[in-house]
């Protein structure tokens, strides 16, 4: 029998312990490399607008949020949320929104 993983009682239990910080995670990789956040930088433009589905803390999202008009954030994990506007919050960028809300039902206000 395989236990089911709850993922948001998961996320909320390790961010609200780590505080989702990956920025300083040391990775190595094989294979091409590739800056996921510089392609991004590469092609938005001073109207664009960001999705970034599965923000974590949203550390490199606020490096990049002056690239464009705004940027809207959202995780399933309220711990990550939490954390994600604490950051935004210490960084004082305004183009920034972060919302807790599953990928796989996405709902924004009409007209947004």
């Amino acid at each position: 029998m395989t236990n089911r993983i709850n993922y948001q009682e998961l996320y909320d239990r390790v961010g609200s312990i780590t505080g989702w910080d990956f920025s300083k995670l040391k990775v190595r990789s094989g294979g091409e490399k590739c800056d996921f956040y510089e392609k991004v930088i590469e092609k938005s433009q001073k109207n664009s607008l960001l999705l970034d589905i599965g923000i974590g803390g949203g550390e490199r999202v606020l490096k990049i949020a002056s690239n464009c008009l705004l940027v809207v954030g959202i995780d399933l994990s309220e711990s990550m949320i939490n954390t994600a506007n604490s950051n935004l919050q210490k960084s004082q960028t305004k183009n920034v929104r972060f919302f807790q809300m599953n990928a796989k039902s996405i709902r924004f206000p009409d007209g947004f």
